[in-house]
C-alpha cells in the first residue's frame, strides 16, 4: 500500500467527519449572519473565535466584516475612542458614520442577511447599528460580552431612541468571570431588546463560547430553533435603507438622562485581549489562523541542563521532554519559521511564563487525570502537570519571534518548564468532535500517530525534511491543504463510512508503529 496516499485519505477522513453535519448540509441555500469583531480584532480573528459555532450550524453562512478603523498591527475598531479620553465622552451622533457605511456596503452588496452577531466592541456595536438600519433588515441579533456605548453619548442617545429595534429577537451570553466587561454591563445593553435571551457561563470570560463551555450547546440551540431552512423567502430586502430612521445628525440624540453614570467606563476600542491576527500573504488557509506553535525565543533544556532557544535547535538535538526528566532527539519541525508575526496565549505561573499559539496542545491536571489541551481554552486555577496553577492568561502580539514545533519520538517537549505537545488541535477542543458526539480520540493521539507513521514508513523523514514558504512541514501542509478544500467545496461524503475508514487506518497504523499510548493522552 502506498502510504502517502494512505496518509492522504487519513487526513481527508479525519478533518472531514470533524466537519460533518456541515457539509451535510452544503446544498441548502444558507441564511446569512453577519459578523462583528471586538476592539483590535478583525475578520479573521473573530472566525477563529466564532469557528466552533460555525462549524455546528451549517445552515447558517458566517461573513466576517472589518471596522473602519485602523487601530494598528492588523487590527480595526468600529468606534474610535473620545478625543479627549473616556473622562470627555463624545456628543456627536455621528461619531460612527464611517464603521455604518462599512456594514451598509457589505449589507447591500453580499446581503440579504438573516441575522448579525458582534464580540466585545462588535456586540456594543450590534444595537448602534440596529439604531441605523430599518426594522427587519434583519431577523435575529447575537452578542457575546457587550456593552452600552457610554463613552459616546451621541450614539448612545440614538440606540436608546430606536430600541427595541422591532423586537428583535436577542440572545445575549455572558461569562461570569469575565475580568474586561462586568456582566451588569452587559445587563443593561440586553434591556434595550425585548425580552432578550440571557445566557450565563459560569465558567466563561471575555471571549466567545467553543465547544468546552457548558452553555455551548445552549447557544447553538437557540440559533438553530431561530433559523430558517427556506431559503431566502423570510429574509428582508438586502439595502439597508435608512429613510425612516433617526438622522446620525439630528439633535434628538443627546444623552439619556437614565442611562446608568455608576457602571465602570469601558474604553470603546474594547479588549485589548481579543484576538488580532493578521494573515500572512503565503499562508496555506486553514479554519485556525496562526498555525503554529512556540516563538523562537522559548527556551528547552539540553541534555546537560543548560538552555537552549527555540530558533537555536536543530534536528537530532536532544531535549527534555516530560517531568520524569527523560530526553529525547528532535526528529523533524512540524513548522519551523525563523520570521513570524504572531499572536500567541502568554501563560504565566509562580515559577514561568510560557507563551505559544491559540491552538498548541499543552499538558494539565484535570480531575487527577493528565490532558492535552488547547492553550485557548487554559483558564486561570487550571493546574499544569508539575503541579503549578496558572495565575494569568492573556493573548500577547508578537512581531518577527518565528514560529517553531519540534517534534521527538514521544510527541511531547517541555518548554519553558511546562510538558507541552507538540502537535495542534483544530477544533478547540481536546478529542475530535464529530457532530455533537465527542470521541475517544485525543488531537494530540490523532497527530502523534499522523507523524508516527511517516517516521515509521517513510525512510530518511527526518533526514530529508522540506518545507513550504510558510515553513510548515509538506506531509502536514498537505493535510492542512486538504482540510481548506474540504471546508470551501461542497462535496458530500457519506458520513458513517467514512468513520469506520478513519477508524480502520488508525488502528492500523497504531499496531504498525511503536506503542504510543491510550487514545486520550498519547
Amino acid at each position: 500500500m502506498n502510504l502517502f496516499y494512505l496518509n492522504t485519505a487519513l487526513a481527508m477522513a479525519v478533518i472531514t467527519i470533524m466537519n460533518g453535519n456541515r457539509l451535510l448540509a452544503s446544498a441548502q441555500t444558507k441564511s446569512k449572519i453577519l459578523c462583528l469583531h471586538g476592539g483590535r480584532g478583525n475578520a479573521d480573528s473573530m472566525k477563529f473565535l466564532v469557528r466552533d459555532i460555525e462549524n455546528a450550524l451549517p445552515e447558517y453562512e458566517f461573513v466576517y466584516a472589518n471596522g473602519a478603523h485602523d487601530s494598528g498591527k492588523g487590527g480595526y475598531l468600529w468606534i474610535k475612542d473620545p478625543p479627549g479620553g473616556k473622562g470627555e465622552p463624545t456628543t456627536d451622533p455621528g461619531w460612527a458614520d464611517e464603521s455604518i457605511q462599512v456594514l451598509n456596503t457589505i449589507v447591500e452588496e453580499q446581503g440579504p442577511f438573516y441575522g448579525i452577531l458582534g464580540y466585545s466592541q462588535g456586540a456594543a456595536f450590534v444595537p448602534v447599528y440596529l439604531s441605523r438600519v430599518n426594522d427587519g433588515t434583519f431577523q435575529i441579533a447575537i452578542t457575546f460580552c457587550g456593552y452600552l456605548t457610554t463613552t459616546h453619548v451621541g450614539l448612545l442617545g440614538v440606540v436608546e431612541e430606536r430600541s427595541p429595534y422591532g423586537e428583535i429577537p436577542h440572545l445575549v451570553w455572558m461569562g461570569e468571570r469575565d475580568g474586561v466587561i462586568l456582566n451588569s454591563m452587559t445587563r443593561e445593553m440586553a434591556d434595550e431588546f425585548t425580552d432578550p435571551e440571557i445566557i450565563v457561563s459560569e465558567s466563561g470570560g471575555h471571549i466567545v463560547p467553543g465547544q468546552n463551555d457548558p452553555t455551548f450547546g445552549q447557544v447553538v440551540a437557540w440559533m438553530v430553533d431561530h433559523s430558517t431552512t427556506d431559503g431566502d423567502d423570510d429574509s428582508p430586502s438586502s439595502s439597508p435603507d435608512m429613510s425612516d430612521n433617526v438622522d446620525s445628525n439630528s439633535p434628538s440624540s443627546e444623552p439619556n438622562d437614565d442611562s446608568p453614570s455608576s457602571s465602570p467606563e469601558v474604553s470603546d476600542d474594547g479588549d485589548n485581549d481579543s484576538p488580532s491576527l493578521s494573515p500572512s500573504p503565503s499562508s496555506v488557509t486553514v479554519e485556525i489562523p496562526n498555525y503554529g506553535c512556540f516563538g523562537g525565543d522559548a527556551l528547552v533544556e539540553r541534555v546537560d541542563g543548560t538552555k537552549a532557544r527555540m530558533e537555536d535547535l536543530s534536528i537530532g538535538d536532544f531535549v527534555l521532554t516530560g517531568d520524569d526528566g527523560a530526553h529525547e532527539a528532535v526528529t523533524s519541525f512540524g513548522h519551523h519559521q525563523p520570521i513570524a508575526d504572531v499572536e500567541m496565549v502568554q501563560i504565566r505561573t509562580k515559577s514561568t511564563t510560557l507563551e505559544l499559539t491559540h491552538d498548541h496542545l499543552l499538558l494539565l491536571l484535570l480531575d487527577n487525570n493528565q490532558e492535552y489541551v488547547p492553550a485557548s481554552v487554559v483558564q486561570i486555577g487550571n493546574v499544569l502537570s508539575s503541579g503549578e496553577a496558572v495565575i494569568s492568561k492573556e493573548n500577547v502580539q508578537r512581531r518577527g519571534a518565528g514560529l517553531y514545533a519540534p517534534f521527538t519520538s514521544s510527541g511531547t517537549i517541555v518548554v519553558n518548564g511546562v510538558v507541552c505537545s507538540s502537535y495542534v488541535t483544530l477544533q478547540n477542543s481536546t478529542y475530535l468532535q464529530i457532530g455533537s458526539w465527542e470521541s475517544p480520540f485525543s488531537w494530540h493521539w490523532l497527530g502523534h500517530t499522523y507523524e508516527k507513521s511517516w517516521q515509521h514508513f517513510i525512510p530518511g523523514t527526518s533526514k530529508n525534511v522540506t518545507y513550504t514558504e510558510d515553513g510548515i512541514v509538506v506531509h502536514g501542509a498537505i493535510a492542512l491543504k486538504i482540510a481548506n478544500w474540504i471546508f470551501t467545496e461542497n462535496v458530500f461524503f457519506v458520513q458513517i463510512p467514512v468513520l469506520f475508514v478513519v477508524l480502520f487506518l488508525l488502528i492500523l497504523v497504531s499496531c504498525l508503529t511503536t506503542p504510543i499510548g491510550s487514545f486520550a493522552t498519547a
